[in-house]
């Protein structure tokens, strides 16, 4: 319940600092909140969660430390990340993200400043991480390498299939995703994409969230971390359109007010929909 009530609140936090609209950042935490996978297996997503938290985390600090030009908030980032491995393997996320928002300031920031950045966040984790490691294996204790060997040869003949992956992403994320080639339709068409700062975070976010894939299981509380990159993208898409002549009012609203409550409504009515089975086995019931 508190990593659930810390990751709505830390996501505010976060998506504000990305889109710089709080009424925005808070539509945004509330997608996360109300998710599909969310709102289907709640506090059974268990140590996820706390992987998710402490991933937000990590890109809130290396944004902060970034903008406010302060070396400590990375290292705070590098012990956030150690606490994220300590929980799930997704709550490295983070660290992947600052690892290439840092690199992708070459040319940007001094060479100096991109060693010292980099060192800042990877030597506190790297050191604990593999401490903790060699602990784990003198005691005889599973590692992750272990884990993910087992998901592999336990499950990924069943689930690792693009039917899954399709079905989870959409059921996940559905009109965001959408929302979110609006937002890359605004990249182009603004030239933000040309933007150093714009591309680090978004690249950074884009490539933070590739390494879920290699999880040899396609399922809901694996992808959902995804949110960390489509949320802000669709929240820019819908923002930018805030601002256009094409957002005009339908029946009393506009549709930049629509866009940001259509999410939460669908991720109910899915909700709703599963009931006590899951979403695969209620279309595969339909298509029987």
């Amino acid at each position: 319940v508190l990593f659930f009530l810390g990751l709505t609140i830390l996501s505010f936090f976060l998506f504000k600092e990305i889109v710089a609209d709080s009424m925005f950042a808070f539509f945004g935490a509330i997608w996360v909140a109300t998710g599909y996978p969310m709102l289907k297996y709640g506090l059974a997503l268990g140590t996820d969660i706390s992987g998710w938290f402490f991933a937000a985390a990590a890109i809130l600090a290396v944004l902060i430390g970034a903008r406010q030009n302060k070396m400590m908030y990375f290292v705070l980032a590098s012990l956030l990340g150690f606490l994220g491995a300590l929980s799930k393997e997704s709550g490295v996320l983070g660290l992947v993200f600052g690892g290439v928002y840092i690199l992708a300031h070459i040319g940007v920031w001094d060479v100096k400043k991109i060693i010292k950045a980099m060192a800042y966040l990877s030597i506190p984790f790297f050191t604990l991480e593999g401490l903790f490691i060699f602990l784990m294996s003198w005691l005889g204790l599973p590692t992750f390498f272990d884990w993910y060997a087992l998901n592999l040869s336990s499950y990924a003949k069943e689930y690792y299939k693009l039917f899954y992956f399709i079905g989870v992403e959409l059921s996940s994320f559905h009109v965001i995703l959408f929302f979110g080639l609006l937002g890359v339709y605004y990249a182009l068409k603004r030239k933000d994409i040309f933007n150093r700062e714009w591309l680090a975070i978004f690249f950074g976010l884009f490539v933070a969230s590739l390494p879920v894939l290699a999880w040899p299981i396609f399922i809901s509380r694996i992808l959902y971390v995804q949110f960390l990159f489509f949320v802000p993208l669709a929240l820019y898409g819908v923002y930018n359109f805030s601002l256009s002549k094409a957002n005009k009012k339908v029946l009393g609203f506009k549709l930049s007010n629509v866009m940001l409550i259509i999410p939460v409504i669908i991720s109910i009515f899915l909700f709703l929909l599963s009931g006590t089975d899951s979403l695969f086995t209620v279309l595969k019931n339909l298509l029987d």
